[in-house]
């Protein structure tokens, strides 16, 4: 049977003959390689370096022709590519470094997992700006101008802060943050939405069959934009309430932007539970931070839903 690859020695005899043809002018490798020139180097440090430079520009010209990471030719170090170092006064060395295809093939991974993380359904990505209902945003002109520029123009890193929106169901509370957050995902801005409900429903279903809920909390807690909706309104229990302090807490310190709509006040969230279960201490701890981390509004109107539903 036939080697699948050229043997060692093959190699090395392959880097000696391109070495002894190369080695003895300068004038090849400055031509395929500017940087020669514009960092000074001699005629001697090129001779000594040929075997590198030589490689250097059989990469380089791979590369160029880039088929993509996942096809992409190289025998080794698949998904990076050479930078020449000058860092030595005596010789030429080689750093490598990952390729622009391999950093965009990261990304799209880190993209494809987090939408595999967030808890919106199908239809969510039909709530838009455009269509969200005019009457609220003639009632509610501030919000939605905010909202609206959050979504237009918010960067990783800047200094906006979240909103917590409450008021009565069906008001569109819903309906305006799937609308940033489609737009945010459509501008690449890594977001999260979930729901409280079926968020603790997996997590509980997760720790009957034992796995761990690390990476699905560390998630929420850095992740750039988190949404959570129906904020408050899952049954509140010590794990509830633990985990969601959990991520606030953590959010708020590294002040991360986070929106939240409920149909409860700030200072009401978990009320039921905080009386039922002794938790006072921990709620105030949840309440203080709502009251630092994001602006507060309160969204009045009809219930949409019940205007929109169909009579027989």
């Amino acid at each position: 049977m036939q080697p699948a690859t050229r043997s060692l020695e093959q190699m090395l005899e392959e880097a000696k003959q391109r070495y002894n043809l190369m080695s003895v002018n300068p004038g090849y490798f400055r031509h395929h390689i500017t940087e020669l020139d514009e960092h000074d180097v001699s005629d001697e440090v090129i001779t000594s370096s040929a075997l590198v430079l030589r490689e250097f520009i059989k990469d380089r010209e791979t590369c160029a022709a880039c088929p993509g990471y996942e096809n992409c030719p190289k025998d080794a170090f698949v998904g990076y590519m050479q930078r020449l170092d000058f860092s030595s006064p005596r010789y030429i060395g080689v750093k490598i470094e990952p390729c622009p295809s391999f950093l965009s093939y990261q990304e799209e991974q880190r993209w494809q997992k987090l939408l595999q993380l967030s808890g919106k359904a199908a239809s969510d990505k039909d709530f838009t700006f455009e269509n969200y209902p005019d009457i609220q945003k003639q009632r509610h002109k501030k919000l939605c101008a905010y909202i609206y520029k959050f979504a237009t123009t918010y960067e990783p890193g800047s200094d906006q802060s979240g909103v917590y929106i409450y008021g009565s169901p069906g008001t569109g509370k819903t309906h305006l943050v799937l609308a940033m957050v489609n737009r945010l995902e459509q501008r690449r801005i890594p977001v999260l939405f979930i729901r409280t409900d079926a968020i603790f429903r997996n997590m509980r279903g997760m720790l009957s069959r034992k796995e761990s809920l690390d990476h699905l909390i560390e998630a929420y807690c850095t992740v750039q934009v988190l949404v959570i909706d129906e904020f408050a309104q899952e049954a509140g229990t010590e794990f509830t309430i633990d985990v969601m302090f959990e991520i606030i807490n953590a959010r708020f310190t590294s002040k991360l932007p986070t929106f939240f709509t409920s149909n409860y006040k700030p200072s009401e969230a978990y009320a039921k539970a905080m009386r039922k279960h002794g938790l006072e201490e921990k709620v105030e701890a949840i309440r203080s931070r709502l009251d630092k981390m994001a602006k507060h509004a309160q969204m009045t109107g009809e219930d949409g839903r019940k205007k929109d539903r169909e009579i027989l």
